[in-house]
């Protein structure tokens, strides 16, 4: 019915002019009262000629329109095309092609960036373990563990490189396996401990002997940067994690975030309110934890409340 509605509208105006003509001769009929039997005919044959030059077009135009439908490249032949078709067919082949080789091109920078971060972000792990290492031999323990929250801040830049990329590659190496969920979190917790007892923080981990199906190394990455973002926005009182097999929370005693800034703190680059204050903020950390949670078949919420706190859920599968 569409198709017939698009070929009403693309031959109206063939229609209008050839409906003047039997128009015109029976106004001729009129004005010299000339005999009407033979206009009469004259008009019987005229649609009946209508009528078929219709059908016949109407199922061409149709076949052009399937054939357009199909995809349009350099071996498309139209049959009954004219000079003005055929010339759009050439000039959209022509765009296919420049985007087709554009789009290559643009995917080959983009491999060779990708390559170039990763190996960038796995060397750079090296440089960090030997400052840890050193950091850790240090007597002064204020600036030991001054030291070692800022290696840790530059260690979850560099995963946060990581993962930005691999997020956007064709291959994000996930594996879903059993896995202990406990082990996840405690595993983070670790590689933030310095932070938190360099800001005098106190946190309280409530797990158990959970399992889920999920990729340990993404769902690790999320809980790390939501862990980090307490750590950053908290400067007195308790973080508290708590884990089953169905969802983690993390929950802080912090700044909190501001109403009319939640409903956008999963977009790509916002900082909100605290992120301007913060000037180091870059608003990308909670941007790759909701696309890493749906990339794991899960959700993330967030409840806050300012000068009171934050509370982040991390689903484990869709709630």
């Amino acid at each position: 019915m569409s198709d017939l509605k698009a070929y009403i509208r693309y031959r109206l105006p063939v229609a209008g002019v050839l409906t003047i003509f039997p128009i015109c001769a029976w106004g001729l009929c009129y004005l010299y009262e000339l005999p009407v039997n033979p206009f009469v005919h004259l008009t019987y044959l005229s649609a009946a000629l209508a009528l078929v030059f219709v059908v016949v077009d109407f199922i061409k135009y149709r076949n052009k329109l399937s054939e357009i439908k199909r995809g349009v490249d350099e071996d498309t032949k139209i049959i009954g095309a004219d000079a003005i078709e055929e010339e759009y067919i050439r000039q959209i082949t022509d765009l296919r092609r420049e985007l087709r080789d554009t789009g290559d091109q643009f995917a080959g920078k983009y491999n060779e960036m990708v390559d170039y971060y990763t190996i960038w972000a796995h060397q750079i792990k090296t440089p960090i373990s030997a400052l840890s290492l050193t950091a850790q031999n240090i007597d002064d323990d204020d600036l030991r563990e001054s030291l070692m929250t800022q290696i840790v801040r530059v260690e979850n830049y560099a995963d946060m490189v990581m993962g930005y990329i691999r997020l956007d590659s064709e291959t994000n190496d996930l594996v879903f396996t059993r896995q202990s969920v406990e082990n996840i979190v405690r595993q983070e917790i670790k590689k933030q401990r310095s932070a938190i007892v360099a800001k005098g923080l106190t946190l309280d981990f409530r797990g158990g002997e959970h399992e889920a199906v999920t990729d340990s190394r993404w769902l690790g990455f999320a809980v790390g940067q939501v862990l980090s973002n307490s750590i950053k926005y908290t400067s007195k009182g308790k973080i508290t994690v708590t884990c089953d097999s169905e969802k983690i929370v993390i929950e802080d005693e912090g700044m909190g975030i501001a109403a009319e800034d939640l409903p956008r703190v999963f977009e790509k680059g916002y900082t909100g309110y605290n992120g301007r204050g913060d000037k180091k903020s870059t608003g990308i950390g909670l941007y790759l934890v909701k696309r890493t949670m749906d990339m794991l078949r899960g959700d993330i919420s967030i409840e806050s409340e300012v000068s009171k706190g934050t509370k982040v859920t991390l689903y484990l599968t869709k709630p």
